[in-house]
């Protein structure tokens, strides 16, 4: 049996090596790093609690794995090692899968026994690495040749691989929804993206020339991003941050005993509190310049208001994105309806965007498969109507985590093993 395993986060990784025990042909197909978002959230937020588990086949290999309550502990305790355990070697393969069909049969061809015709996994790797990594190993081979062949190998084809089933290990964290209404476009967004950022990514991409920042959405990834720029923040008295969000109680699904949502309670309060201490001494200022002579004050500047450094829209959708050719800022619209309270309509100047407005599956590579895309539908393991294609991972919309997963993989394992019968029986 030959298995075919797409993703690189925590259930592709014990996926595979469960299968790898129970003596199954794997081959893992990543597309980044091994560790997938829990490497990306690990290096920036490592104190986040995570609500996680370790596999018995995982520690196994590893021995005593020490604590994993957070996200740092899990993954340098535990799934780092795992990922660059010896075990590993021969079952991965880098590269970014682009489809996922039959060789011969179409979506809807009837046939009794499908599985008799394997699923074509066609994929890409980057070649300018493979060729760097073979100049510097065969230097004279390659001085025989011309600059414009060495030039051509490193153009991106693509290569196929077959196998008897399939598990999409993806997820969903790499494939985040845009910022309008309903997870649609806002008006404009697709045309001015080098300015916004989308789900994790967010978290690395403001810079130090960036003033204001407006952050889409309120989930647990928005709560990163606030926590992510709070020394960004305090660096500078002039940085804004602006949250735009159509919960009518920004952060109202977040655990109210989470530490996240603690931070970022502190986080809110110290701004409050900073904001309400300037409103003391500007009123007191305001109220000294008041009580000049008219003479004296048409010669003394009016003192400045302060200004919230975080700033909340509640109840509001982004509805257009644009960009005016003599400013290199964006300016993002948002409005809120009436019946979410009071209507609003509000243009904002901004240097980034940062959206996390959710995720959706995506299920683009599997096009012209005999397939149920209708998740909501799904439970438990995902066993498609495709014999021999399955997901191990969110299915629905609803909160999935790594423990949900690893409780998976045993039953979808037997239903994998269903279909064949070992050697000598």
């Amino acid at each position: 049996m030959k298995v075919a395993i797409i993703g690189s986060g925590p259930l592709a990784i014990e996926m595979a090596l469960y299968l790898d025990r129970e003596q199954t042909s794997v081959v893992l197909f990543m597309k980044e790093q091994l560790g997938g978002s829990i490497r990306k959230m690990a290096s920036l937020y490592p104190e986040l609690e995570l609500d996680c588990a370790t596999s018995e086949w995982g520690r196994e290999l590893l021995g005593d794995v020490g604590p994993v309550s957070t996200m740092g502990e899990y993954w340098n305790n535990y799934l780092k090692p795992l990922s660059e355990h010896k075990a590993m070697n021969g079952i991965v393969r880098l590269g970014e899968v682009l489809r996922v069909h039959k060789r011969f049969l179409g979506a809807h061809e009837k046939v009794d026994k499908r599985l008799s015709d394997l699923f074509r996994v066609v994929f890409t790797t980057n070649p300018s690495e493979n060729i760097i990594a073979q100049v510097k190993e065969n230097p004279e081979t390659f001085e025989k040749m011309g600059e414009d062949f060495i030039e051509s190998l490193k153009e991106s084809i693509e290569f196929f691989e077959d196998f008897d089933l399939v598990v999409d290990c993806r997820g969903i964290i790499n494939n985040p929804m845009p910022m309008g209404p309903g997870g649609s476009w806002a008006i404009n967004e697709k045309n001015l993206k080098e300015f916004i950022s989308y789900g994790l990514e967010g978290l690395k991409a403001v810079g130090e020339k960036d003033n204001e920042v407006i952050i889409v959405g309120s989930g647990k990834t928005s709560a990163l991003f606030m926590l992510t720029l709070k020394n960004w923040l305090a660096e500078k008295a002039s940085r804004r941050i602006y949250l735009v969000t159509d919960e009518q109680k920004a952060f109202s699904k977040l655990l109210e005993d989470s530490q996240l949502n603690l931070d970022l309670k502190e986080m809110l309060g110290e701004n409050q509190n900073k904001f309400d201490k300037d409103s003391e001494v500007f009123q007191q200022k305001i109220n000294k310049w008041k009580d000049l002579e008219d003479y004296v004050r048409a010669k003394v500047p009016r003192p400045m208001e302060p200004e919230k450094q975080i700033e909340v829209f509640e109840g509001c959708n982004v509805t257009s994105v644009d960009k005016l050719l003599d400013k290199d800022k964006i300016f993002i619209t948002f409005e809120r309806p009436e019946f979410r309270g009071e209507g609003l309509i509000k243009t904002l100047g901004t240097d980034r965007v940062l959206v996390s407005t959710g995720y959706k599956i995506d299920t683009s590579i599997f096009e012209g498969m005999n397939m149920d895309f209708d998740h909501s539908k799904k439970i438990g393991s995902a066993v498609h109507s495709e014999p021999g294609l399955y997901t191990l991972g969110p299915v629905t919309h609803k909160r999935y985590g790594v423990k949900t997963g690893l409780s998976q993989i045993k039953e979808l394992s037997e239903n994998m093993f269903s279909f064949f019968t070992w050697k000598g029986e």
